[in-house]
């Protein structure tokens, strides 16, 4: 069990602040929103020049490790015409059959396609597991929610919508029949949880891992449809073993300090926004983050919420009765913004803050 920090919350929050590296960053020219999880144009300028300063003193290393280190930036924006972006834009508005894209041990993950929502449906009957994972999944949304608006936080946390059981036939009878039941999830009503769902990593950064990565069949790799659902999983504290003849797959890919070091990546950014993360979850979300995980995901980068609104200058400009309804609630999923995400909540219990921890 992860035991809580010995400095108070607000010491180590402020300390990062200090000699934090300002870690929201752009491609290029990507506008901001007024929301805290996107850089002012003057920070984002800012990066783009010490960035294009920097690529030409590095005009000798491959071009796949130039674009990998830029695009690894936590809040860099990539354009992608993908698959992925066509299908999700294609299917905005439209009923879809849901699609595996992930599994764990006590549940299976499906996108709702042309939405941000992905399922987590129960694998096992009679567990109580999707249901701590609903409890403290909405604590800890509480605790970041609490902590952004004190300080700069700089892991999301995937939005918790709600929770359904085998009872719930307001959602089971609409929707059984769009997921693809099989023999290890046979086609019955059972828990599930809808949250919002860390899109994968556009197909112009999959393809370069798959260049850098993939020991053979890069072509096949970039076809392979599972590759499509790519998270990363940075992990800071462990190196590369062995020689990597382990099946490739995106899935959950796991990145390691030396590659990090490698691409030379900023790993404080990273260590220091999952040092945040991690006072948050022991010192105001007061539980033990047993077993949690941090991966790099994206989301459309004109918002990350269910919708925006307009300013009032906005409105002022539109013809009288025109819908905005258009413009507030789809998402540009050709446009992505990545980001660190926390996630898989289910085998946490709450701490008290006492020698104990228990």
């Amino acid at each position: 069990m992860s035991s809580p920090p010995r400095f108070p919350l607000g010491g180590s929050l402020a300390q990062s602040q200090g000699r934090r590296r300002n870690i929201h960053t752009s491609e290029a020219t990507a506008s901001t929103d007024a929301s805290s999880r996107s850089a002012s144009l003057a920070i984002a300028m800012q990066r783009a020049l010490i960035l294009e300063q920097k690529l030409e003193q590095e005009a000798g290393d491959s071009p796949t490790d130039i674009a990998l280190q830029r695009m690894l930036s936590l809040r860099s924006v990539i354009s992608t015409t993908s698959s992925f972006a066509e299908r999700q834009q294609a299917a905005v508005g439209k009923l879809s059959e849901f699609r595996e894209i992930g599994k764990g041990f006590i549940g299976i993950i499906f996108e709702h396609p042309g939405t941000t929502h992905c399922y987590k449906v129960a694998l096992l009957d009679n567990s109580n597991k999707l249901w701590n994972n609903y409890t403290i999944h909405t604590k800890v949304q509480e605790a970041f929610g609490t902590a952004k608006s004190l300080v700069n936080v700089d892991v999301e946390i995937p939005k918790m919508f709600w929770f359904a059981n085998e009872k719930t036939s307001t959602f089971w009878d609409e929707n059984l029949d769009k997921f693809p039941f099989t023999d290890a999830l046979p086609k019955k009503a059972r828990d599930a949880l809808c949250m919002e769902r860390v899109l994968p990593l556009p197909q112009p950064l999959r393809h370069h891992l798959i260049d850098k990565y993939c020991p053979r069949d890069k072509e096949g790799a970039k076809l392979h449809a599972p590759n499509r659902d790519c998270l990363v999983r940075p992990l800071l504290g462990r190196r590369r073993r062995g020689s990597g003849t382990v099946a490739f797959s995106l899935r959950n890919f796991r990145l390691h300090l030396d590659q990090f070091e490698e691409l030379k990546l900023d790993v404080d950014q990273y260590a220091i926004a999952m040092a945040d993360a991690m006072a948050i979850l022991h010192c105001i979300a007061k539980i033990d983050a047993m077993d949690i995980e941090f991966v790099i995901g994206s989301a459309p980068s004109d918002m990350q919420s269910s919708g925006t609104s307009l300013t009032s200058a906005e409105i002022e400009n539109m013809q009288p009765g025109q819908s905005t309804f258009e413009i507030t609630t789809t998402k540009d999923f050709t446009r992505r913004i990545l980001c660190l995400w926390a996630l898989d909540f289910d085998a946490c219990k709450t701490i008290n803050l006492d020698q104990t921890g228990a």
